[in-house]
This record gives structure tokens, C-alpha cells and sequence, in this order.
């Protein structure tokens, strides 16, 4: 039954089982935001961060799910804790759409600190892959030992994984590149792009990976490898 709730929720049944309420370490303990779906995966990972009474919480799950309301009350309760400060990672709705409910359920007035945004901070989120490949290499070079990221498991390889995200989007360029020469000088929209590189998956993912498509596109006229003919990702070819 909670498989067949998961899939119809759009997650993945055959993710790697996450406890809603889990001590990651002396400092961290890991709150799921019980919002599975198709781009949350099982859930936001959400984090009390601290060792004494007063905690700080990075991020707050999505609006309106009760359920992790609960489990945060719960675990405030059971540690005797509260929570200091929010510290919201960025803007999808999946982080901050719980801070109303969030705030509610602490009953304290809150001190919001404004930061100005560095897209180092946050690799996964990103508007522009020139900057995303930098943030990837500014990670490589500060050496972490563990990763606790906003959504899925604990990433206790994270040198590993920050350079098979390198690789990954390395290969989609070059898919991309291989697909515009391939057809014969033809032009090629990003949906077409879409259809012809990701093969694997549900039609009802295409347009987040027109998104990602479009990321590469920019880059690759940035640098001269590629040209739109209308001003627009509508039609493409190379140089």
C-alpha cells in the first residue's frame, strides 16, 4: 500500500527508504518533509542544526503537510530544543513553502536574516551552467568529507559524486553537440533535442528536461559552439 501511495505521488518505489526522523550525527539531525513526488524524490530533507538548546532549522518542507508539522513538534519535544533561526537554502517551494506553517507551529516571533545569494553556495539549483560548473569546482576544491543534501540519501563520497556530476553534464554537452551535427545541418528545437537524447524517460518529465537542455544551449552560444537562428532555443544548429 505505501508503494502503490508512493508511485501514485510520483516517487520513485525503488529509492532508498528514508526514516522521517533520523540523528545524522552529533549535529545534525535530519527531518523528512513527507511531500514525496517526482522531483522531491521521497521527500525535502530538512535539518535541525546544533548541540544546545536553541537550534537552527535549514529549511521547512512544503505548505500545508501536517504530517511533518508533527514530526518536528515531536522531535523539539523529545530534545527538549527549540529552533534559533531558519536558514532557507533557496527558493523552490519544497523549502520554503512550510515556513508560514512552520512559523505557526514554533509560536515565537521570528528574526529573518537577509544574505545577498551566491550561486557557489548551492550547486543543484542554478540558472546558468557556466556558473554551476564553477560552483561544482569550488566544492571539488574545499575537500568535503559528507554531503547532506536536500533531497535523497546521506552522500558519504562526496568528491565522488561532485565529479560524477561533472562528468554527467560534461556528457549531455557533447550528446547535445552530437545530435545538432548528426542531423545533417538541419535545425533542432530543444523539445527535439529532448526526444533524442533522453529516451528513457516518461513523457510527463520532458519539459524539466527541456529546462536542463536549454541550461546547455546557453552555455554552448556563450562559447560559440552553437547558434540560434530565431534569438531563441526554437531552432539550433552549429557552428
Amino acid at each position: 500500500m505505501a508503494a502503490a501511495a508512493a508511485k501514485l505521488s510520483g516517487a520513485a518505489s525503488n529509492l532508498t527508504p528514508i526514516p522521517h526522523i533520523e540523528q545524522l550525527s552529533p549535529r545534525v539531525i535530519r527531518l523528512l518533509g513527507c511531500n514525496p513526488g517526482p522531483f522531491t524524490l521521497l521527500g525535502t530533507n530538512t535539518y535541525i542544526i546544533g548541540t544546545g538548546k536553541r537550534r537552527i532549522l535549514v529549511d521547512t518542507g512544503d505548505k500545508g503537510v501536517t504530517e511533518y508539522i508533527t514530526n518536528l513538534k515531536e522531535i523539539l519535544s523529545a530534545h527538549s530544543i527549540s529552533i534559533q533561526e531558519i536558514f532557507i537554502t533557496h527558493w523552490h517551494h519544497d523549502h520554503v513553502g512550510g515556513i508560514p506553517d512552520v512559523l505557526h507551529a514554533l509560536g515565537e516571533d521570528a528574526i529573518m536574516y537577509w544574505m545577498p545569494h551566491s550561486p557557489m553556495s548551492f550547486p543543484q539549483v542554478f540558472e546558468d551552467l557556466y556558473d554551476y560548473m564553477k560552483s561544482l569546482d569550488a566544492l571539488l576544491n574545499l575537500k568535503p568529507k559528507v554531503i547532506y543534501p536536500g533531497h535523497g540519501p546521506v552522500i558519504p563520497n562526496p568528491i565522488e559524486k561532485i565529479k560524477e556530476y561533472i562528468n554527467h553534464r560534461n556528457m549531455r554537452e557533447l550528446q547535445i553537440l552530437e545530435a545538432l551535427t548528426n542531423n545533417n545541418g538541419v535545425p533542432m528545437s530543444s523539445m527535439d533535442l529532448v526526444k533524442n537524447i533522453y529516451t528513457d524517460i516518461s513523457f510527463l518529465l520532458r519539459k524539466a528536461a527541456e529546462q536542463n537542455v536549454n541550461h546547455h544551449l546557453s552555455k554552448l552560444e556563450k562559447e560559440g559552439k552553437i547558434v540560434s537562428l530565431l534569438g531563441s532555443h526554437t531552432d539550433l544548429c552549429t557552428q
